[in-house]
């Protein structure tokens, strides 16, 4: 169920998706140095309603991110960079 629904929101909105990957390499950094791109990523997570804590596990770059419940299911994601 959770699979068919990832795979339909990626196939509906990929020109929004590519467009996040390519302004994340158009712009390199450093690994464990990707401000920009946590940060990038963070703000789009919240623009999908997801809450967001920046500098998990202590690192300035990490991201965890957490979509409110929906029907008793929880989704969380962590980004480290």
């Amino acid at each position: 169920m959770w699979k068919d629904k990832v795979r339909e929101y990626i196939d509906g909105n990929s020109d929004y998706l590519i467009g996040i990957s390519d302004e994340i390499h158009r712009n390199p950094e450093i690994a464990f140095k990707e401000v920009k791109a946590s940060r990038l990523l963070a703000d789009e997570l919240k623009k999908a309603g997801f809450d967001i804590v920046l500098g998990a596990a202590g690192m300035d770059t990490a991201i965890v991110a957490t979509h409110p419940e929906q029907n008793g299911a929880k989704c969380r994601l962590l980004y480290v960079s």
